[in-house]
């Protein structure tokens, strides 16, 4: 069982992050073009830093996703696990995990409930996100501060 000290957010960008697409047509993205949702922060609804662009985003329970990613410069993300796995993809910038460093062209494969921290570098970093599901899934922080015993819906 997780501890108390933890907090788990169900995230739902199929509504926020960008359109829906069709599992019945095909569908064309623009990484350069597509609007970008800012995340709010996991405590309360201040600006996190991270921006998403739902790029492949299906409407059922069903569906590959993919979705866009741009981290601030020099901006943190606190370890945590999500209940899906995904593949990580670099285009910009870098991100580090502990002493591993991921730039342009390199990334890496997350199975579910595998917890991770990143550190972005000092010019930002912008990334891919694949998964086999849709843009439905939950995360769990897991750094222990006092705010993690709340659950958020819909972020």
């Amino acid at each position: 069982m997780e501890g108390a000290s933890q907090q788990q957010r169900s995230t739902n960008l199929k509504l926020s992050a960008g359109p829906v697409t069709r599992p019945d047509r095909m569908a064309f993205f623009d990484i350069a073009g597509s609007a970008e949702t800012n995340v709010p922060s996991r405590f309360d609804d201040t600006p996190s830093g991270t921006y998403v662009q739902a790029l492949v985003n299906p409407p059922g329970g069903e569906g590959l996703s993919l979705l866009g990613v741009r981290y601030a410069p020099n901006s943190e993300v606190a370890r945590h696990k999500h209940d899906v796995p995904q593949i990580v993809l670099v285009l910009e910038g870098e991100i580090r995990q502990g002493r591993r460093v991921f730039g342009p062209g390199s990334g890496y494969y997350t199975p579910p409930n595998v917890p991770y921290k990143i550190t972005v570098g000092p010019e930002g970093a912008r990334l891919l996100e694949f998964r086999a599901t849709p843009l439905t899934f939950q995360t769990l922080w897991l750094d222990g501060s006092e705010h993690d015993t709340t659950t958020r819906d819909g972020s």
